[in-house]
């Protein structure tokens, strides 16, 4: 099993953001996460990625536990909220300061990397001014640098027109297609239909596991909100 919850919960103060929740992951699958504003997406994602603790409950990846016998899992890519840009740097700048952190910038390899997500690698245009589908574009970049055995994204739809939701999704077929293991948390249903195996409803930070045979109902949710 590459990922399992078990009983995961996270507390700020008084408030409950996630309660209890449990479910598992196998390699080369995708979960969709879905669920009203508020309803605790996003923490949950934190505390996979090992960004936020755990109030109680343990989170299993490949078999070691997050916090305790690592910090944050070396093969996770993650796309949660705003990634941090240096905004007066263009994208190749931002992808070449983000290798070298772990290994010597390929500039052919990020050049390569940035078409892929429907940027131009000869942009000199500093992030600060890009727009927030181009942000998103690069956080993407960011996130499948490394080739992640697992891809955490949050809403990575979000700011992209028809046509960049259209090319989203077929590079994130194609990493699906290559065992890149998922999860997605999303307000478009096109994006839980097309690519997910599996789907988790939130709602007031309870997790309910759904399977391939209700993700129609699910779809339902999305629709009423």
């Amino acid at each position: 099993m590459l990922l399992s919850l078990e009983k995961v919960s996270k507390r700020y103060g008084d408030h409950i953001v996630v309660r209890e929740a449990s479910l598992k992951l196998e390699a080369g699958t995708v979960l969709g996460l879905v669920g009203r504003n508020g309803s605790g997406k996003t923490v949950l994602l934190k505390c996979i990625s090992g960004l936020v603790p755990v109030t109680s409950g343990r989170i299993l990846y490949k078999g070691k536990e997050v916090g305790q016998d690592i910090d944050m899992p070396d093969d996770m890519g993650i796309l949660i909220e705003s990634p941090g840009y240096l905004a007066g740097y263009d994208g190749m700048t931002n992808l070449s300061l983000f290798m070298s952190i772990r290994r010597k910038p390929d500039k052919v390899f990020l050049g390569s990397l940035m078409e892929k997500v429907g940027l131009d690698p000869d942009n000199r245009t500093k992030v600060g001014r890009y727009s927030l589908g181009m942000k998103q574009r690069l956080g993407i970049a960011m996130a499948i640098m490394d080739h992640p055995g697992l891809l955490i994204l949050d809403e990575p739809m979000n700011g992209l027109d028809s046509d960049g939701v259209r090319e989203m999704r077929k590079l994130l077929l194609s990493l699906k297609e290559e065992g890149t293991s998922m999860i997605l948390a999303s307000h478009i249903v096109g994006d839980i239909q097309t690519l997910c195996d599996h789907v988790a409803y939130l709602e007031a930070g309870e997790i309910v596991r759904y399977d391939e045979e209700v993700i129609r109902r699910t779809n339902q949710h999305l629709r009423e909100e």
